[in-house]
């Protein structure tokens, strides 16, 4: 039981540091860009070319990852911020 109280507590800790990283304006630009990389509201799927399209699903699973550690993980609020700013 301790050791895994201990895991929990590195995990919540772990997702403060997420959301220390992320948190104002800058944390928002920087977001958006990793929504934009991730193609976050788009595809990922590449027609003829499975290897790249794993390649991008890869990308878009470590933005999802950060979405999620940040508590932000509304993928309608960033397909759309990305949207208006390009």
């Amino acid at each position: 039981m301790p050791e895994r109280e201990a895991v929990q507590r590195a995990e919540a800790l772990l997702r403060e540091d997420y959301k220390s990283c992320f948190q104002g304006p800058s944390g928002d630009r920087v977001l958006a860009d990793l929504a934009r990389l991730g193609r976050m509201g788009e595809t990922t799927f590449v027609p003829g070319d499975p290897g790249y399209s794993a390649f991008r699903e890869g990308m878009r699973a470590v933005v999802l990852h950060i979405f999620d550690a940040v508590g932000l993980l509304d993928l309608g609020k960033w397909a759309d911020q990305f949207k208006e700013e390009s």
